[in-house]
């Protein structure tokens, strides 16, 4: 004979509570409360670093092995800034085995400009820097500094800098450990020992046309180089083969003028395209993030959003950061605070691959105290997006905050 089953009565209220709270915390964009409470885990006091004041939050990359290196830059004088990477469990805890308790790094590196300096991570946690420091003429800016590229292994340990005689910011990381930079709008690639590479382009580098913006991003797979750039008006995708013979360029028009002039945010799509992204202003409106959707073959994807792009609404500060899952959606964190308001409110967001916002996301918000200095967003390998801020819950504190979300 069958038992009967329990009545909504005999479970009682309590069990009825448990069960919507239940159901609420695994609606796909929740904050997932088995990683911390609120679905958040913080490291205070970690952002700092190397530097002494300005710190700001520039990446997170989650790892092979689950583990998160966060990287940021700190300024410590007017034209000095230290790059700093920070390592984390799965968990969110400091990982005390890599560098000197947690935190590696590159202290007083000049900053000529966002084209000056830059880092790549790899998928097992060892990095590229690339920068600018006193000493020796770099032609290209008509500034005294001498360029340098810094590898750094994956549990934190710096090797011996490489000189390359010109002002380069990685790119990319090549087989073979080669690294794709720029020096304005050339284009050069290095041998691991970082000469040039004179089997690419001509003697080395590439020069791109001068409509391209400068401060491009980069995605290289399948033997094609995909650059990615913002300008006024307008988004530009060029495409080049693994040689340096250019294949294409794409422009997109966009709504607005660009209003940050910080590096352009470009993530890889399954197959091939990326999404590139921006802060534009729109006509008689606040900042907006706009993110234009390209396939493969390097044109604009119109199955995407509204005729392949995306607009959302940015608080004051215009902080934004983009990803993309392994079923090509797109994923959006903006800080949407107004400027009447105090404190940090985030949305987190999902764009379907085709089509428009994912109605099954509710697109949740986090609110906290204080304010941000940057963020970023990954997705792990069971596909929640991890975001991290550079929070400081009172001017002169705080640290990095890990929020985890369901899938």
């Amino acid at each position: 004979m069958p038992r009967p089953r329990p009545s909504l009565h005999a479970l009682g209220a309590g069990a009825l509570v448990l069960i919507i709270a239940a159901t609420a915390t695994a609606i796909p964009g929740a904050p997932d409360t088995s990683f911390g409470p609120n679905g958040q885990r913080a490291q205070n006091n970690i952002l700092v670093g190397l530097g002494e004041e300005g710190t700001q939050l520039t990446g997170l990359t989650i790892l092979r092995d689950g583990a998160m290196l966060v990287t940021s830059t700190s300024r410590c004088a007017m034209s000095c800034v230290s790059l700093v990477m920070s390592r984390y469990t799965s968990a969110g805890g400091i990982d005390r085995s890599y560098g000197v308790e947690g935190v590696t790094g590159q202290p007083g590196v000049d900053e000529y400009g966002p084209q000056s300096q830059g880092l790549l991570v790899t998928p097992d946690g060892a990095t590229v820097l690339g920068y600018l420091s006193r000493g020796g003429p770099i032609p290209q800016y008509g500034m005294e500094g001498a360029a340098t590229l810094l590898r750094v292994d994956a549990l934190g340990r710096a090797s011996a800098p490489l000189s390359t005689g010109l002002a380069i910011r990685p790119l990319a990381l090549l087989p073979g450990g080669r690294v794709l930079g720029s020096a304005g709008r050339t284009l050069v690639r290095l041998r691991p020992d970082g000469s040039v590479d004179t089997s690419f382009g001509r003697g080395g580098t590439v020069l791109l046309p001068g409509s391209v913006p400068m401060g491009f991003a980069a995605d290289v797979r399948a033997g094609t180089i995909r650059l990615g750039g913002l300008g006024r008006t307008r988004m530009m995708l060029v495409r080049l083969t693994a040689t340096g013979r250019q294949q294409g360029v794409t422009q997109v028009g966009v709504p607005g003028t660009l209003a940050a002039l910080d590096r352009p945010m470009m993530v890889a799509r399954p197959g091939g395209g990326v999404f590139l992204g921006g802060v534009y202003s729109s006509p008689g409106g606040g900042p907006r993030l706009v993110v234009a959707a390209f396939r493969a073959d390097g044109r604009r994807d119109l199955r995407f959003g509204r005729r392949g792009i995306s607009t959302q609404p940015l608080g004051v500060t215009a902080q934004a950061a983009i990803a993309v899952d392994a079923r090509g959606r797109l994923l959006t964190l903006t800080n949407t605070t107004p400027a009447s308001a105090s404190g940090v409110a985030l949305t987190l967001r999902r764009e379907l691959a085709v089509g428009g916002r994912d109605r099954t996301f509710p697109a949740p918000r986090v609110r906290l105290p204080g304010f941000a200095v940057g963020m970023a967003l990954a997705v792990d390998a069971s596909g929640r997006p991890v975001a991290a801020i550079g929070h400081a819950p009172k001017f002169g504190q705080g640290g990095v905050r890990f929020i985890r979300f369901r899938s």
